[in-house]
């Protein structure tokens, strides 16, 4: 009996790692994103594309003094005021998406390693740790 439940764990465990694989478009996580439209405009989104109605805005000048803070409207998009000079913008949805964005900078960090690079990563971190625990697993039997 203890047979047949290793072979089925074995086949379990590989389907749903071969559905995941093969699906990626159901995973629900995704960051945010500040982009600047023109000078007096930046719009905050998600990277599937809709817009993050509920960030919350702090623009922070050279020195990191907050120079204001104020909320996006319900296409994302945020208005800077003309009097002041900015310099960066800090947005958070109080949902535990946070992004931030410096004048000039086209830029955003994790943006410029492919998908498939940061998948293969985290896949391999997976198999690492469950090769870590395999192993030791099997150092505890032989110990007896």
């Amino acid at each position: 009996m203890k047979k047949g439940w290793g072979w089925f764990s074995l086949i379990l465990c590989l389907s749903l790692f071969l559905f995941i694989t093969m699906f990626p478009e159901s995973a629900s996580a995704h960051r945010m994103l500040i982009e600047q439209v023109d000078e007096q405009t930046l719009h905050i989104r998600y990277d599937d594309g809709s817009p993050a109605k509920l960030a919350f805005v702090s623009v922070f000048d050279e020195n990191g003094t907050l120079l204001y803070e104020n909320s996006v409207d319900n296409r994302g998009d945020f208005t800077i005021k003309n009097s002041l000079k900015p310099y960066r913008f800090v947005a958070d949805d109080g949902l535990g998406h946070r992004a931030t964005f410096i004048t000039g900078n086209q830029e955003q960090g994790i943006e410029t390693i492919p998908l498939w690079i940061r998948t293969l990563l985290g896949v391999t971190f997976l198999f690492f740790i469950a090769a870590f625990f395999y192993y030791r697993s099997g150092e505890k039997t032989t110990m007896r």
